[in-house]
């Protein structure tokens, strides 16, 4: 990356409103207790300071205004006994109010765009989560957990100018393990799968490449172990 002396410091004001609760069902044997939060957000950024590209080399500038405005939403449920499921959905509108940047074409011509109203790239418009987490305990000192993850992420801008758009992808991830107590040691080991069914996908973006090499590929199956011991003096 190089830097870019004429660069400023970005600025923003962030509004932020939600709520949030706990329900408790105690005499019921499902849904015994649900939590929830859901959040408004907006930030107005003057002088966003955005990545670009000229002949490989990656500089910085400051986009003019940005509009951000989103909604999270949260759940946490405990669905039966061991058995838990957590659930996010982000929905983002990112935007630039306004926007206008010189471009450098590998031609070395200069042209002069205007990016305003348009989606400000690599930022999903949805991004999902769902996790499913079942625990056991087998004794008084062991315990097993399994967990399956679902995320499913909407397509990605590749440049300010929006002139292409990655596709929507939806993995899923597993993890067994145990928890085992013995005295003041904590022994946790797991084991588990990442995109099970080794689905291809574009997980990250090169933002405004010139060459348009914009896209990275997430990673493939995978598994993987953990091993963690603690002590509690």
């Amino acid at each position: 990356s190089m830097f870019n002396p004429d660069l400023k410091p970005q600025k923003s004001k962030n509004f932020e409103i939600g709520i949030k609760g706990n329900l408790l069902f105690l005499d019921e044997e499902i849904f015994k207790s649900v939590y929830f939060d859901v959040t408004f957000f907006n930030s107005k950024i003057e002088d966003e300071i955005v990545p670009f590209e000229v002949f490989g080399d990656v500089f910085y500038r400051n986009a003019a205004k940005t509009n951000r405005s989103g909604l999270e939403v949260g759940l946490n449920a405990e669905l039966y006994k061991g058995l838990r499921l957590k659930s996010s959905y982000t929905l983002s509108d990112f935007t630039y109010d306004a926007y206008e940047a010189r471009t450098i074409h590998n031609d070395s011509t200069v042209t002069v765009a205007s990016f305003s109203d348009n989606h400000v790239p690599s930022v999903p418009e949805h991004n999902f989560s769902l996790a499913v987490l079942y625990e056991n305990r087998l004794n008084e000192s062991l315990t097993g957990f399994l967990k399956l993850n679902y995320n499913n992420v909407s397509g990605l801008y590749t440049d300010d100018g929006n002139t292409e758009k990655s596709e929507g992808y939806a993995v899923m991830n597993s993890t067994l393990g145990f928890d085992w107590i013995i005295s003041r040691f904590q022994v946790i080991f797991s084991c588990g799968m990442n995109n099970m069914f080794n689905k291809t996908y574009v997980a990250f973006v090169n933002i405004n490449s010139a060459q348009k090499e914009y896209y990275e590929v997430g990673e493939p199956r995978n598994f993987f172990t953990g091993f963690n011991i603690s002590y509690t003096f």
